[in-house]
């Protein structure tokens, strides 16, 4: 185990150091650069200050080995567009906001899609399962940006029923939340009914049928926990996107997130908030991933982490 699990942890930091280098590469091969729409309003010499303060008139493998060495210290450096914050800061302000709205969608992805998958499972191809089918296949189609829109004019305009365009009380998260939520419960309801199916069609089920049983207890025992694996495996990118901040939708509804930062980052050519945001969802992503991995083997102990103890 202490093997797998020092393996693991050094594979998930050069998983970040792989994430880091393509991102600042591929960041400064796009063309333009922080300045390019200052550079008719201000003279060349205040643009040559500015880019000698962020590190920007060295060569890219300096600015690189400059970028890694705080990083290394666990500092994301400043913004470049707002001098007075640092990304440290923009991320320690906007995780608040994205891990509860995310938390929020996460619960209500899990309820109602493991909910319509078992009733889709124990009512295969009967009206009861095409409908969540065809439920599941709306939530598939329709994105969450487009999703959020029409929750919006629904629900806050047609029918004034919640706020909008503010944050501060529990009201303002539950659009946002259903709009996060809506592709996942489809996603979890299609991979809990196709694990149910099969796994109610398995001898020790079909024994605690014979033995008299009630029905509600074998899913609840027996059907639901060996059926859910599909569902956890989906949970790992599920959680690291939900937490840090779904970006289109944090920005259709003024969420003070992080995905406003990373948003106006790209906008703005703003290299250090690029950075910052991507590594910060990048090792949630993996460290995600990582808990995941651990939790089967609570959940099925079948399941080991080493080849030693398979």
């Amino acid at each position: 185990m202490s093997n797998y699990l020092v393996k693991r942890i050094l594979m998930m930091f050069v998983t970040l150091w792989i994430i880091v280098t393509l991102t600042f590469a591929l960041m400064h091969a796009i063309p333009g650069n922080p300045f390019a729409s200052e550079s008719d309003q201000l003279p060349e010499q205040i643009l040559n200050n500015l880019r000698a303060k962020y590190n920007l008139d060295e060569p890219l493998p300096v600015q690189y080995i400059l970028y890694l060495k705080n990083l290394l210290m666990l500092d994301l450096g400043p913004s470049i567009k707002s001098d007075s914050r640092g990304v440290n800061d923009m991320i320690s302000d906007g995780f608040a906001a994205s891990a509860w709205l995310g938390a929020q969608a996460i619960g209500i992805a899990l309820l109602f899609g493991i909910t319509l998958g078992i009733i889709a499972a124990l009512n295969r191809n009967k009206w009861l399962d095409y409908i969540a089918m065809a439920l599941a296949v709306l939530g598939v189609a329709i994105p969450s940006f487009i999703m959020a829109p029409l929750l919006i004019n629904f629900f806050a305009i047609k029918l004034p029923l919640f706020p909008v365009a503010t944050w501060g009380t529990w009201m303002h998260t539950i659009l946002p939340s259903l709009a996060l939520a809506f592709g996942p419960v489809a996603v979890i309801t299609r991979y809990m009914r196709a694990s149910m199916i099969e796994v109610m069609n398995q001898n020790y089920i079909r024994t605690a049928e014979a033995k008299g049983i009630p029905m509600f207890i074998i899913v609840v025992r027996h059907g639901i926990r060996n059926a859910i694996l599909p569902v956890v495996t989906f949970l790992g990118p599920l959680i690291a996107s939900l937490i840090t901040g779904t970006f289109v939708v944090e920005k259709i509804f003024a969420i003070p997130g992080i995905g406003k930062y990373f948003v106006d980052g790209i906008f703005n050519r703003d290299y250090p908030v690029i950075l910052g945001t991507t590594i910060f969802y990048s090792a949630i992503l993996i460290f995600t991933i990582f808990l995941i991995d651990i939790a089967y083997t609570l959940i099925d102990p079948r399941i080991k982490l080493t080849n030693k103890e398979r």
